[in-house]
């Protein structure tokens, strides 16, 4: 970072990746600096500090970008204090209160949506950046800090952080949960070194457990489960040593350095300084399945240690939300470290109303796009809920079952989905059909593999040397076709096949069964969901 310019920060347009970039820097060069006193890293630090408070405002119309901002003069104006000549002090802290703290107090004043109602991310980035900026200028402002800390001790964010509970699953998919609970660890981590206590804010289950999702919603192959605008790549999180220090869970800094080792990422400052907290003692080995039963997203796992085990998702839950899809009973699917069954992410956010009105117009958002079913060609509704009902198994055969039923009224009566991992290897997918006597019915799977259609219902898949295969064992007359996803411009085009079964017309009441396997084996017999143990 010594040789590399300055951020060179805009005044017009997204600002979002220049804060981010601001926010690195100055956090790892005062962080280094504190450890080996380099007068070069002091200078480059400062440099940086200098420019964002040049700045004529941190962009308060999008207020991640002042969130973001606020925690990085926050972080230099702190931990370099005793190192800055006095004008420095007082041209940071002023650019501190009057460019994040005086509109952080406004916004909240007006009850900006943030800061109102919540909205999931925006609320845990905004009010924790703005705690780190009050409490590093508080015997200077008084005044502006208490009404910042008087914020987050009300209700609305208590209330706010409640919804991880019971399991620490997130609503709005793993992208977003890394990036509000980076500023949920800041936000409490700053009140315990700075208060001496966190206001309670960090009590409950929900915290306490969300690591797990972390290292649930990571596969084998290192991608992770990209429901809800996330991508299939995982950031890294060092919140998840901030997570087992403060909690008590030494799996999670555990899985947290095995996933920097494998997927070469580089780890941040927060890595090296939080790894103090982490516990000595040796972590426990997770399960092999879970069931997140606040957003109800089941995850079936082959093996922790393999990085060649199979992995299966199924999205259930709530079509609701800002940056969700209309993708219920969507599931992903690993093995032998290929991704066969995928989710495609996020298109542009940059695309008209991609969070408004015409986001369910947009392909990748669209249930066409999902590894569910699709009927009649329509979305899913966006009031659909889909309870996971069952959820169980053994070593030999883990499994959960979906009831999407909401997700495809009026059309069919009654919709319920099960997914079962078979011997930690092979997928069986289940669909127990009613009254779709009049409705076009088609089972549908996007993949990146070169697909091969077979006689009786024998699909095979093949990518990077590794080969599977996909079975429709019912119904026996099934139509099974392979298209090329497509998008309209200026949406991102997909780069994946689709796999379309389509059911026989005119049956009231009709079973889907899917075999995914990746050897030669025979599926388990086929018995009604009902039954499943």
């Amino acid at each position: 970072m010594i040789d590399t310019p300055v951020v060179a920060h805009t005044t017009t347009g997204p600002r979002l990746q220049h804060s981010r970039a601001a926010l690195h820097r100055i956090s790892t060069l005062a962080g280094l600096f504190l450890l080996d006193a380099d007068p070069r890293v002091l200078a480059r630090a400062k440099a940086e500090m200098q420019a964002v408070a040049a700045l004529k405002d941190w962009n308060p119309s999008h207020f991640l970008d002042v969130a973001e901002l606020t925690a990085a003069m926050a972080l230099g104006y702190d931990w370099l204090y005793s190192d800055l000549t006095p004008d420095e002090r007082a041209t940071f802290r002023q650019a501190i209160i009057d460019k994040g703290l005086l509109p952080g107090v406004s916004a909240i004043t007006s009850r900006a949506f943030w800061a109102a109602e919540g909205r999931a991310t925006w609320t845990e980035v905004c009010l924790g950046g703005l705690t780190m900026g009050a409490l590093a200028v508080a015997e200077h402002a008084p005044g502006v800090a208490a009404a910042v800390l008087n914020a987050v001790k009300g209700p609305m964010l208590r209330s706010h952080l409640q919804r991880y509970a019971p399991d620490g699953g997130a609503a709005d998919g793993p992208g977003y949960w890394g990036y509000a609970t980076l500023y949920t660890s800041f936000l409490l981590g700053s009140l315990e070194t700075a208060l001496g206590e966190d206001f309670g804010l960090g009590a409950g289950d929900g915290l306490a457990a969300t690591g797990q999702f972390r290292m649930f919603s990571i596969g084998p192959s290192l991608r992770q489960l990209n429901y809800a605008d996330a991508v299939e790549a995982p950031e890294v999180a060092p919140q998840m040593l901030w997570l087992a220090g403060r909690y008590d869970r030494p799996e999670y800094a555990a899985h947290e350095h095995g996933w920097l080792v494998r997927s070469h990422a580089t780890p941040s400052i927060f890595h090296l300084l939080w790894s103090a907290k982490v516990p000595t003692r040796t972590a426990s080995a997770p399960p092999t399945s879970a069931h997140f039963r606040g957003v109800d997203v089941a995850v079936l796992r082959g093996d922790w240690r393999d990085p060649l085990a199979s992995w299966v998702t199924l999205k259930g839950g709530s079509n609701a939300g800002a940056v969700g899809h209309l993708d219920l009973g969507s599931v992903i699917i690993e093995a032998l470290g290929e991704r066969w069954a995928v989710d495609l992410g996020p298109d542009y956010v940059s695309l008209p109303e991609y969070f408004g009105a015409l986001r369910p117009t947009y392909f990748r958002v669209r249930t066409e796009s999902h590894n569910t079913l699709l009927v009649d060609g329509q979305n899913q509704p966006a009031t659909a809920n889909s309870p996971i009902v069952g959820f169980g198994g053994d070593a030999y055969r883990a499994f959960a079952i979906a009831d999407l039923t909401t997700a495809y009224q009026p059309s069919l009566r009654r919709v319920r989905r099960g997914v079962a991992l078979i011997d930690g290897r092979d997928v069986l997918l289940q669909d127990e059909i009613d009254g779709g006597d009049t409705a076009t019915i088609v089972w549908q799977m996007a993949t990146r593999a070169h697909v091969t259609v077979g006689a009786g219902g024998a699909v095979g898949l093949r990518q990077n040397g590794h080969s599977a295969s996909l079975r429709v064992l019912e119904p026996a007359t099934a139509t099974i076709q392979v298209v090329a996803a497509s998008a309209p411009e200026p949406q991102a085009q997909p780069d994946v096949l689709l796999l379309r079964v389509t059911l026989p017309s005119g049956v009231p009441r009709q079973r889907v069964v899917v075999w995914f396997s990746t050897g030669d084996r025979p599926p388990p017999a086929t018995t009604p969901l009902d039954e499943w143990k």
